[in-house]
């Protein structure tokens, strides 16, 4: 008579394993998700300031701000571009000739919808230095 009591409670218990299980690699994509928009963020973002940085001011092709965010947005893979190109900042640390000695530094800043967290916020830099 016991055993008709407890009919249910197995059921009950796989539900509560599955949920958790569930829950788990749904967070273990959203992790996996954030790395790789990561990476792609902080690669496209060095490519970025590498394409600046080539195209210096005294390069025969200067380059623009436009064509420094196209670079980024080009590179990012798995991004929105329209989002990412509205967020990206091109900083000269001299902005009126863009001359060898100069700092480029290129700021983007990305937000990521995952399953658990509405909304988390990437930021990523990039730095470098024009020498010819």
């Amino acid at each position: 008579m016991r055993w008709k009591e407890e009919r249910g409670s197995a059921l009950v218990e796989a539900a509560l394993v599955m949920l958790s299980f569930l829950m788990l690699v749904i967070g273990i994509f959203d992790a996996g998700r954030l790395y790789f928009i990561y990476g792609s963020l902080s690669n496209a973002v060095r490519e970025g300031a590498r394409y600046a940085v080539v195209h210096g001011g005294e390069s025969y092709d200067p380059a623009t701000e436009e064509q420094i965010k196209d670079v980024v947005v080009n590179m990012a893979a798995g991004v929105d571009g329209t989002q990412l190109r509205n967020q990206i900042e091109i900083n000269w640390a001299d902005t009126t000739d863009k001359a060898p000695g100069t700092y480029v530094t290129i700021t983007a800043t990305y937000a990521v919808d995952l399953v658990f967290v509405p909304d988390v916020s990437l930021t990523v830099h990039s730095s470098m230095l024009i020498n010819r």
